[in-house]
Formats: structure tokens, sequence, C-alpha cells
């Protein structure tokens, strides 16, 4: 049981940890980290992120405390990958399922885009800054930056056919948020920021199941159909 409640914490928390997410076919022109940290009022669990992008490949790092793991996104395949290092185990999942919500239904399902045209630098990179404001005034303020990639999270709603309109366009022209900025109810918080990105090659092996890793995918498809009904 300790084993399951484990995997199950990774897999939350690779659904929570990232605002945007890219289509399949768009190829990535940066290789390197990109290393995030987040508020802990976005995400106690997972204060530090190493972003990781070679090719098309996604690995996305988490450490926490003792607990270890990884992300891996592999769009050729359509599968993502949650590497669990304290059991030596994996969960593999078919990203098509999380693309083909019809149900989608969000805070930011109305809401326009406003791209301000000012530029900042964060971590050495330049940024154009957007504001997305929704019908209940709350508003994102995001750094985009091209020519690093996009931000992959497959089952994040912004990678459903139904996201808005700018969220389309973000995952259609390939752009990485630096900085995301929330402001709801009168309250700002700096939600994710960049704090350094390195621009180098990656070892192959980074970006696969390690040799000896369990599968747990129909243990944890057993754990989650339980907690549907």
């Amino acid at each position: 049981m300790k084993k399951i409640k484990l995997a199950l914490r990774y897999f939350i928390v690779c659904f929570l940890v990232s605002v945007f997410s890219v289509s399949l076919a768009r190829a990535q022109q940066f290789e390197g980290i990109i290393h995030y940290k987040f508020s802990q009022e976005f995400n106690e669990n997972t204060p530090e992120m190493a972003y990781m992008v070679k090719n098309s490949k996604i690995r996305i790092q988490f450490n926490s405390g003792n607990e270890h793991g990884a992300m891996l996104y592999l769009p050729a395949d359509s599968t993502m990958i949650v590497l669990i290092d304290k059991v030596h185990s994996y969960i593999k999942m078919n990203t098509n399922q999380f693309r083909n919500d019809d149900n989608y239904k969000g805070k930011w399902e109305n809401s326009h885009l406003d791209k301000t045209g000012q530029m900042k630098t964060i971590a050495g990179y330049k940024c154009e800054v957007w504001k997305v404001s929704n019908n209940d005034g709350d508003q994102l303020t995001m750094c985009m930056a091209k020519g690093l990639g996009t931000f992959m999270t497959p089952g994040n709603p912004m990678n459903n056919k139904n996201a808005p309109d700018w969220a389309r366009e973000i995952i259609k022209k390939g752009y990485m948020p630096l900085e995301v900025v929330k402001e709801e109810g009168g309250h700002k918080t700096t939600e994710m920021q960049a704090t350094k990105i390195e621009k180098k090659s990656l070892d192959a092996s980074l970006f696969k199941i390690p040799d000896g890793y369990r599968d747990m995918t129909s243990m944890m498809q057993g754990v989650m159909n339980k907690y549907k009904h």
C-alpha cells in the first residue's frame, strides 16, 4: 500500500506542476536544462524542477526530500512515463487520452490575451510579457520565450482540443514560459520562474526507462479506476 501511495503521489505531481503543454509534432530547437522554482502556494511538494530537453524528448526531474523521480515525455510515441526512483518502478501512459477529452471546462475558458510587447530578461534569455484575463477578473502575466522549445505537460488542460484560443497559439507556435505570475482576488503570486538555463548536450539515457525498473502501470490503473467509482 505504501508503494501504491508513493506512485499515486508522483502521478498527481506530474499533472500539477505546470501551466502549458504542446502538440506532439513540434521539434525542439534547444538542448539542455531549464531550472525552475515554484511558489509554495503553487506546489509545496516540489519547490524546484529541472526541465531537460533533447530533440523532442522531455525529462522533468523532481526532487522532494528523500523522494526522487522524473517524468519522461516521448512525443513520437505519444507516451508519458513516470519514474519512481525510490521503488525502482515506472508508470506508462498514452498522452492521447488527455488531448481528446471533450469535457474541459476551466477558469480560463473565456479569457483574453494581450501581447504587451514589453521585453524582460530572465535567466539570461529575453522573453515577451503576455497578459491573460478572464471574466472573473483573474490575470496571468507570463513571460514567453522562443527558441527554448515549449513547456510539455500532457495532462494539462492547455493541451486539450477545447483549450482557449490563446493557449492554442502557444501550442502551435512553440513558446517556453520563463515566468508566470497569477493575480487572483487581489493576491499576486509568482507561481513559477526560470532561475538558470544551461544549453548543453544531454545523454540519451536520461530519456529512457532505467534498467531493472518494474512496470507498475496495471497496478496504478487499478487504483485510479477504484477512485473513479
